[in-house]
């Protein structure tokens, strides 16, 4: 989901999820603070440059400023148990 591209000293980071517009999940949230950690730790590295991958259908680059909406609404609309009647 996260792809890390070297050249030199610049660094690409690229979110690769074009078929949803790039919408961040918990995954590629994970992936992604693993990119910085791996930034971190390489001094080499003096610029990132953080972008989106392309959907070929499309003529644009796509970044989701938002989460993947339909990842959170089953986490958040789960039927909750209801408490016992009193």
């Amino acid at each position: 989901m996260i792809d890390v591209e070297k050249d030199g000293a610049v660094t690409t980071v690229i979110l690769n999820r074009p078929q949803v517009r790039n919408a961040l999940n918990n995954r590629m949230l994970e992936e992604l603070a693993d990119a910085c950690t791996w930034l971190e730790r390489h001094p080499d590295c003096r610029v990132a440059i953080l972008r989106a991958a392309r959907n070929f259908a499309d003529a644009l680059h796509h970044f989701v400023a938002f989460g993947d909406f339909a990842e959170y609404a089953v986490a958040v609309f789960q039927p909750r148990p209801r408490p016992p009647p009193y």
